[in-house]
């Protein structure tokens, strides 16, 4: 699945995108995702997640760590960041979904500073698998 994603974050604007492998053992999905802000700060990671579904719901954890580099904001306090959060949504009979996304970026305490951050964001999902053939 690939997740495009736009946030605003006290006037800070986001976009991103997350690929989202076929599930493996126990239903967990490797993910590989970057994020770009409007202050030129960038975020790139690798992750796990897993999905539960009641049709046509569906809720997500996940966590990941990946390498960001500073723009104009946010200072995150180091280049190395967790990332970990809730995604809550619906899924259509295409198998398209539309959520929403609360995750929260910081170093976990490996720097000196680590003011972290939260973003909630809207979501769009949609199976590669189909589209690719």
């Amino acid at each position: 699945r690939t997740a495009l994603s736009g946030s605003v974050e006290l006037k800070f604007a986001e976009a991103g995108f997350e690929l989202q492998l076929r599930p493996g053992l126990l239903g967990i999905q490797a993910i590989l995702g970057a994020s770009l802000a409007e202050s030129e700060s960038f975020y790139g990671y690798l992750g796990l997640r897993r999905e539960f579904s009641w049709d046509p719901f569906y809720a997500a954890g996940f966590t990941g760590l990946g390498r960001f580099r500073l723009g104009e904001r946010p200072d995150l306090g180091g280049g190395l960041e967790f990332r970990s959060g809730l995604e809550l949504g619906i899924r259509t009979p295409g198998d398209l979904k539309f959520g929403v996304v609360l995750y929260h970026l910081s170093n976990g305490g490996i720097e000196q500073r680590n003011p972290g951050s939260e973003t909630l964001a809207l979501t769009f999902s949609l199976p590669l698998r189909e589209r690719l053939r």
